[in-house]
């Protein structure tokens, strides 16, 4: 008999699997950040900023498309402009924000930062920065989505008590500040990770996961 953990996983591939056949139709039928769901797809043509490590950009692994290009895909009438930078941390990102605002002038930013920042132990200053790229993309008038981190797997455990810092402070900050939470470490779980040998990127099935709960939440 399957143990429960594993049977989850099965599951869970199988929902977002089919959930890719039924992404464009979905998505045609939601409204963008409906009020009284938090959040909700954007139906017509928009601009969606990405910002963010190497989670969301380049990964080490060829032929594996991160999630902004899975998106593009999947709904050819978005324009994504991807700005993260691996090995970046939010404060790349806050360095970064206006000018890429200035340029890509979105209709959505999404921000994607914490690996690092738990790596590095470099957390003191996340939530400011936080704040301060949320206030950016709102003054910018941009609606903002910010996604919580996913666990880490392997030797790279040790930094899961900061991961769960990092998440912490996404989910009371992100609401305070106005902007919706696309909860990615609750997506996809702790056990029997969509992830590489590395404990930090996910793998295909795992960016597909993370495109779809980003799409449906923009």
């Amino acid at each position: 008999m399957m143990n429960k953990p594993y049977t989850r996983t099965i599951i869970r591939k199988a929902l977002y699997r089919i959930g890719l056949l039924l992404f464009a139709g979905i998505l045609c039928s939601c409204n963008p950040f409906d009020s009284g769901s938090g959040g909700g797809s954007g139906s017509g043509p928009q601009t969606v900023l990405v910002l963010g490590d190497s989670i969301s950009g380049v990964t080490n692994y060829p032929g594996v498309p991160p999630w902004p290009t899975l998106i593009a895909g999947m709904q050819p009438e978005w324009t994504l402009v991807n700005r993260a930078s691996s090995r970046e941390r939010i404060a790349g990102g806050r360095a970064k924000v206006q000018s890429a605002l200035q340029s890509a002038q979105p209709d959505v930013l999404v921000v994607f930062y914490g690996t690092n920042n738990a790596i590095m132990g470099d957390t003191a200053g996340f939530e400011g920065d936080l704040r301060a790229i949320i206030q950016a993309g709102k003054n910018a008038g941009a609606r903002v989505a910010v996604c919580t981190v996913p666990t880490m797997y392997g030797a790279r455990r040790i930094y899961n008590g900061r991961i769960s810092e990092i998440n912490s402070i996404i989910r009371t900050t992100a609401p305070a500040e106005g902007a919706t939470v696309v909860d990615i470490f609750k997506e996809l779980g702790t056990d029997n990770p969509d992830m590489f040998p590395d404990g930090i990127h996910p793998d295909l099935d795992g960016q597909r996961i993370i495109a779809i709960a980003v799409a449906e939440r923009i």
